[in-house]
Order: C-alpha cells, then sequence, then structure tokens
C-alpha cells in the first residue's frame, strides 16, 4: 500500500510539474523570423543539451522531434532529452573560433548547418527548425563526430 501511495504521489507531482512548465513554454516572448534567432538558438541548444537543460528543450524541441546520431541511429524527442540529463552539472563554454554555423531560410522554416571543434576533433551538423507564428521549434538534427 505505501509503494501505491508514493507511485500516485510521484505521478501527481510530474503530471502537476509537466502542467506547470507546458504553461512556461507557452508563455515564452515571440521570437523574430531573423538569422541571428536561429543563430542564437543554436548556441543556446548547444548550451541546453550540454548542462542537461531539459526544460529548455522540453520547448524547443516539437513533439515528433527527430534526431539521427552519427551511427545514423534515429532518435526521438523523449531520448534525446534523457541523453542530456546526463550532462546535468557540468558546464558550457561557447568559443566563437571553433564555431561556423551558416543559415538557410525558407518562410517558416530554417536549416542550421554546424560546425563545432578545430581539424583534429568536431562536430558538423544539421538542425531544422520551423516557426509557429510565435516561436522557432526543432523538428530535426543530425549530427557526426570526427
Amino acid at each position: 500500500m505505501k509503494n501505491q501511495l508514493q507511485s500516485i504521489l510521484g505521478i501527481a507531482i510530474l503530471t502537476v510539474s509537466a502542467a506547470t512548465y507546458a504553461a512556461d513554454c507557452s508563455s515564452l516572448p515571440k521570437q523574430d523570423t531573423s538569422e541571428a534567432t536561429i543563430k542564437e538558438l543554436e548556441k543556446q541548444w548547444s548550451r541546453a543539451f550540454y548542462t542537461g537543460d531539459s526544460e529548455f528543450l522540453e520547448c524547443l524541441y516539437t513533439a515528433n522531434f527527430r534526431y539521427a546520431d552519427s551511427k545514423g541511429v534515429l532518435n526521438d524527442r523523449a531520448q534525446d532529452i534523457a541523453d542530456s540529463l546526463k550532462n546535468v552539472g557540468k558546464t558550457w563554454t561557447y568559443d566563437p573560433n571553433k564555431s561556423q554555423t551558416s543559415i538557410f531560410m525558407h518562410g517558416h522554416t530554417a536549416i542550421a548547418t554546424f560546425f563545432r571543434g578545430d581539424a583534429e576533433h568536431g562536430i558538423r551538423g544539421t538542425d531544422i527548425y520551423e516557426y509557429d507564428g510565435n516561436r522557432w521549434h526543432a523538428i530535426f538534427s543530425q549530427s557526426t563526430k570526427f
């Protein structure tokens, strides 16, 4: 009985937390449709993933978000957020000398291609965003380590 009550309480807390957070996502300020906004989102996304900021990722990803890893394995939103949680407590720094990002805008879609690292080690990838009239959301990401 005690375990059942703990389970029910845990589910209730998660439900309330999820509902509260969902409200936070909808109350975020409107974003513009500029390349500069996408470039900033690219930095924020990296920071969020590499520090385990799942709240940011929850708002950034669409419900059907997919991520293709270096091995070509397709992961969903829940898996990518779970992978980010391994980084909770880690620090992240942005070095503009080791990061290049190019943006292609096409209506309510933005494609960001990026390179992060140096000639010996790094990550190349592509992120695709869609604009919902208020905010940008990631729909797909692919990266390859080298």
